[in-house]
């Protein structure tokens, strides 16, 4: 029962030069272990099974690998960069998408730049079932 919060995926980005928590669920009371390049942190999931475990910050990378390991569980995520991450927010502003803007198209086709990536967080009224499913289709992408 392994798992992580849903802004864990592949291809993400993390804050770089800033200390890096990374959290989820395990069973209660199971050693957890998160490994990121040479940097490895172990600490226990409490009484509810929740953990959080922290990394030392990191320069800026490419292509790096995030493992959690929880009991006999694994979890990897790939292509994990660290990095500048920007969170910009607002209601239907922040909706337009870029290949439905003046020169749209264009700006589209030019922009192929691997560095770049996006998570849109999954629109949701309420928590619960339906939040978690929505999470689940959410990540990170290049």
């Amino acid at each position: 029962m392994l798992t992580t919060g849903a802004i864990f995926s592949d291809h993400m980005v993390l804050q770089r030069e800033k200390t890096i928590p990374v959290w989820g669920y395990a069973d209660p009371a199971v050693s957890v272990s998160v490994s990121i390049d040479t940097d490895t942190v172990t600490g226990s999931s409490d009484e509810t099974g929740f953990w959080i475990l922290y990394l030392s910050p990191k320069n800026t990378a490419r292509g790096l690998t995030l493992t959690i390991q929880g009991g006999d569980e694994k979890i990897e995520f790939h292509d994990v960069s660290t990095g500048e991450v920007w969170f910009a927010g607002g209601q239907s502003n922040m909706e337009l998408e870029l290949v439905n803007s003046l020169h749209g198209e264009s700006a589209v086709a030019g922009s192929n730049h691997s560095d770049i990536r996006f998570y849109m967080t999954p629109k949701c009224a309420v928590t619960g079932d339906e939040l978690k499913e929505r999470e689940a289709e959410a990540g990170w992408q290049s």
